[in-house]
């Protein structure tokens, strides 16, 4: 009896993880992740446009293995001891390997968009609003759940501008979610439905659908 009471609490223990190992698959900030981790360790398939302030095409680059990362910068100050210190910080520079080959940037807007993401092409209203009622609606409890829901991923719409307000794109998912970047400068990484989406130097809004 003993025994079989063993077994049957490992078969519970084993559905249970089963389970929530299931849930995290779906839960869309678990594979941004490992997307991140992917594209960080060899690269993935991008396409990147980059963008002046007034929002106008430099150009556009293509590569099945794109990667970017930050350019640090080392700077000497003093400590309240007065001793002499040194700090490192991120620079205004990102430096882009493109199937090996190098393109360093500043200053400039860019969006990195994985194979399979498209811009969409939609009308944004002038006025967003909703006539939503009830306990989901409290301040404390929006915040609390959108914050839930933004791990998860929820459906939303993403409009990205330059650095003085001129539109660049829109793109729109049913599963979106977005951190921002603690390695790269002025950069915000975003997950629709599985793909990668990297914006740098940009001005953008993130938007429920439910809103539009």
């Amino acid at each position: 009896m003993k025994k079989q009471k063993t077994i049957f609490k490992s078969l519970i223990l084993l559905v249970v993880t089963v389970s929530i190992a299931v849930s995290l698959c779906s839960c869309e900030a678990f594979m941004a992740k490992i997307k991140k981790l992917k594209g960080d360790l060899i690269g993935i398939a991008f396409t990147y446009y980059e963008y002046d302030s007034y929002g106008n095409l430099n150009f556009t680059v293509t590569g099945n293995k794109i990667t970017m990362e930050g350019v640090r910068t080392k700077s000497t100050g003093y400590d309240s001891s007065g001793n002499i210190v040194t700090t490192y910080e991120l620079s205004s520079v990102v430096n882009i390997t493109v199937d090996g080959s190098q393109h360093v940037a500043c200053g400039s807007s860019l969006i990195f968009e994985e194979e399979g993401l498209n811009q969409v092409e939609v009308d944004i209203p002038e006025y967003l609003g909703s006539n939503k009622t009830g306990f989901s609606t409290n301040t404390a409890v929006a915040s609390w759940l959108n914050s839930i829901k933004n791990t998860i991923g929820k459906s939303k719409v993403v409009i990205i501008k330059s650095e003085l307000g001129y539109p660049l794109a829109i793109y729109q998912g049913d599963s979106v979610y977005w951190e921002v970047a603690d390695d790269l400068p002025k950069t915000t990484r975003i997950s629709i439905d599985g793909k990668a989406l990297y914006i740098h130097r940009v001005e953008f809004d993130i938007v429920d659908t439910e809103l539009l």
